[in-house]
């Protein structure tokens, strides 16, 4: 099938899309073609495609695009191991080496965290000739790794997927020199997403910086 011209704007930023209709072509053709992209440029194209249509103001509530342009990158899918079940099952029964390849990964999916179970994922299926069946009973690594159920609402800020927790786990203290006391009661609002994108860019990038660092633990 030939590439139109907004699957490479959503990978590589070669063409606009510049009208609704080529955004909704582009949401339409993802839902069909996902299963054909890997891991990474799932991703680069459904927030592309988000991000242009956030900018336009078009909704693509619910869409696939949506989904995975919005997902906790902190969160697993709770049927994973039910994912990893499957793909051993399809495997030939003397397959012993790629059935404990994928405990391996199993064993190790918290500690290598959802980003990089999923590419690893990718990788063992295409050793093991699994990809083939993507489109039958074997979900794409995006959809088996990551969980869409949201544990708190978010939106991508300045490329940086931010949540509401995200904002309300920043210390006062780390910010009182950044906004006003104001500002910071609105920052622990229901409104805060909005509230932390209206903020002037340079504050944003620092208050991005402390969110970046009490993910990591380094508060």
């Amino acid at each position: 099938e030939e590439t139109p011209t907004f699957y490479k704007f959503a990978l590589h930023g070669e063409y606009p899309i510049d009208t609704p209709e080529l955004i909704e072509k582009a949401s339409s053709w993802f839902e069909k073609n996902y299963i054909n992209l890997s891991v990474d440029d799932v991703f680069t194209f459904a927030k592309n495609v988000y991000l242009e249509a956030q900018n336009q103001d078009i909704n693509l509530e619910n869409s696939l695009i949506e989904k995975i342009a919005t997902v906790d990158p902190n969160l697993f899918n709770k049927d994973f191991y039910y994912h990893i079940k499957i793909r051993k099952e399809n495997l030939p029964v003397d397959q012993y080496e790629a059935k404990e390849i994928f405990d391996e990964l199993l064993a190790k999916a918290d500690y290598l965290g959802t980003i990089k179970t999923a590419q690893i994922l990718e990788l063992i299926d295409e050793e093991y000739n699994l990809k083939q069946y993507y489109s039958k009973n074997i979900a794409h690594p995006v959809i088996s790794t990551f969980s869409f159920e949201k544990n708190a609402e978010g939106r991508y800020i300045d490329d940086i997927y931010i949540t509401k927790d995200d904002i309300k786990n920043i210390a006062n203290y780390n910010i009182t020199d950044l906004v006003g006391t104001d500002t910071i009661k609105e920052l622990r609002g229901p409104d805060s997403l909005d509230v932390f994108s209206s903020l002037p860019m340079p504050i944003r990038k620092k208050l991005i910086e402390l969110i970046v660092k009490n993910r990591n633990g380094q508060s």
